[in-house]
């Protein structure tokens, strides 16, 4: 989980506007969003908690599908277990 939330926090951080103008070479970069304009800057931090935020909501919904699908698994076999002690029976 820890490695995950690392992940997602760069994952946001290339994802801002500044970052992929400065790797597409498109401007040079012009630092921490505070020597930008604040219209820019409301801009950049909202972009930038927005992809963070959708990508933690992402990250929660595959690990409550993983569970899930761990969880059947585990009833299934659990219910073979038993339909198979019961015809033994």
């Amino acid at each position: 989980m820890k490695y995950s939330v690392i992940f997602v926090v760069l994952l946001g951080l290339l994802s801002s506007e500044p970052m992929t103008k400065f790797i597409h070479g498109q401007q040079k970069f012009l630092g921490p969003p505070a020597k930008l304009a604040p219209r820019v800057q409301k801009n950049v931090y909202r972009s930038f908690l927005s992809t963070v935020a959708l990508a933690l909501i992402t990250l929660r919904i595959s690990q409550e599908l993983f569970r899930q699908r761990n969880a059947a698994r585990t009833v299934r076999g659990n219910l073979t277990i038993v339909s198979s002690f019961i015809y033994l029976l």
